[in-house]
Parts: C-alpha cells; sequence; structure tokens
C-alpha cells in the first residue's frame, strides 16, 4: 500500500509559486512550454531540490513537445529522428542552450512532455552533456522510451492508461511483442501507470498529468518517485527562470 502523500496547489501554477511538490505540478512547469513561439519551448532555473531534511542546488530544465509554430523545430517531423533516436533539430538547440546557459559541474533534472520527453531522454545520452554535468534524473510525460542504451541518470516514465503515445517508438513496441508484460530484461527505465480521468486519448495525452485531482498521479513525487515517506519537492525564483526558443533553422538566433 503506498504511503499517502498530499501534493499541490490546487490553482497556484509553480510559474506564479515557484514551488514545485508533485508529479502534475512538474508538469505543469513544462506545459509553460507551450507557448505558440512567445517564449520558446524549453526553460531553465536554478532551483533547489529538497528531500526530508537534505536540501540541493539542481537545474530544473522543461522540454515541451509537439506543437506547430512556423519557424520553430517542435513539429511532428521531428517525432521520427527523434523516436529513433537520432540527432534532429530540436535536440542540438537544447543541448546548445543548457551548454550556453548551466555551469559546468551542475546537477541537472530533466523533464518534458512527449516530444520534450524523447529530446530530454537524448540529452542524458549525449557525450557532451555527460561530461559536463550530473544528470540526476529525467522524469518524462506521455513519452515511451527510445533506446537500449544507458543513458546517464535514472529514466521515469509517468504514462496514463489512456495515452497511445507512450508506446510509439521502436523500443516501446519491442518491449511488448519480445518480452510480454511490464517486468522484462529489456527496460532500462521504470514507467508509472497512471489511471485515466479522461475518456478521449488525444486529451489525455496532455491534460491528465496536470490533474492534481488524479490519486495515483499524487502518488508521485518531483523526482518520479511513488509513494516516497520523505517526498522531493522543488524551489525556484519565477523571476530567474529563462524560456529558450528552437529555431527550425540551425543558424537561426
Amino acid at each position: 500500500m503506498p504511503h499517502r502523500v498530499d501534493y499541490g496547489q490546487i490553482d497556484s501554477a509553480p510559474r506564479d509559486t515557484g514551488e514545485v511538490n508533485g508529479a502534475a505540478e512538474l508538469y505543469q512547469f513544462v506545459k509553460d512550454g507551450y507557448n505558440g513561439g512567445t517564449l520558446g519551448p524549453m526553460s531553465i532555473v536554478s532551483a533547489e531540490l529538497t528531500e526530508g531534511t537534505s536540501k540541493r542546488n539542481i537545474h530544473l530544465i522543461g522540454i515541451s513537445g509537439t506543437e506547430t509554430v512556423e519557424g520553430q523545430a517542435t513539429h511532428f517531423a521531428t517525432n521520427i529522428p527523434a523516436a529513433l533516436n537520432i540527432s534532429n533539430t530540436a535536440f542540438l538547440n537544447a543541448k546548445r542552450n543548457i551548454i550556453n546557459s548551466v555551469p559546468p559541474g551542475s546537477t541537472l533534472l530533466l523533464t518534458g512532455h512527449s516530444q520534450g520527453g524523447i529530446i530530454a531522454q537524448q540529452l542524458a545520452m549525449d557525450p557532451d552533456i555527460k561530461r559536463l554535468y550530473d544528470i540526476e534524473r529525467i522524469v518524462a510525460f506521455g513519452t515511451p522510451p527510445i533506446t537500449f542504451m544507458q543513458q546517464e541518470g535514472t529514466l521515469i516514465l509517468i504514462s496514463s492508461r489512456n495515452d497511445p503515445v507512450p508506446h510509439v517508438s521502436p523500443q516501446a513496441a519491442l518491449e511488448k511483442l519480445a518480452l510480454p508484460g511490464r517486468d522484462t530484461r529489456l527496460r532500462l527505465q521504470t514507467e508509472h501507470m497512471i489511471r485515466k480521468t479522461v475518456d478521449n486519448p488525444i486529451a489525455a495525452h496532455t491534460a491528465e498529468y496536470s490533474n492534481e485531482s488524479n490519486t495515483e498521479l499524487a502518488q508521485i513525487d518531483v523526482l518520479g518517485r511513488v509513494g516516497a515517506r520523505h517526498p522531493a519537492t522543488i524551489s525556484f525564483n519565477p523571476e530567474k527562470r529563462q524560456f529558450f526558443s528552437s529555431p527550425s533553422r540551425p543558424n537561426q538566433p
């Protein structure tokens, strides 16, 4: 029986409070990247991660997913190379943004939704990112696994039972075809399946992960742990949060 926890600041978004108290609010942080290109799909902020009496500094990095914006590399075509773990413009932009703005030696907590979660996985496998930074964890929402290679940091996938997207990658398909069941030797990640509260699969892909009333989602802390005795939380100064563009042409600023 999971230990009951109470997360959430219902009606108070992390972008306003600077507090991230659970998985739903971590997704809300990522969701701010869906802004029609006015700010950009990626944000980075220096933050404090608290676990019980332990506090340490991290850089929280959020990457939103597929969004059709003119001149932005988050279009549907990016999903194919990303899901195949092939270098792509969105990944290269994200890598550049991190290296240009985060001091070497920093600890990263990467989080993303859908395509953004795939890009986060690619970052955690990139030799330059692994050499320069310590990756604490990758927490991805509505995202399939993309590789059989070991990435740095622990990969946590949070998936709604009504969301089809976490199953659309070669690795996700092979896991199901080769070794049916949830516990397989092919898995390099932990996947938390949460109950559905939205019937429409398309709506579930977005709305389900910000729902602080979802009882199974409410058991997951910001590190993707279920029912932790000392749930981890994150605090940051919203005024210091930086958003970054992802131009579809690499030579664009």
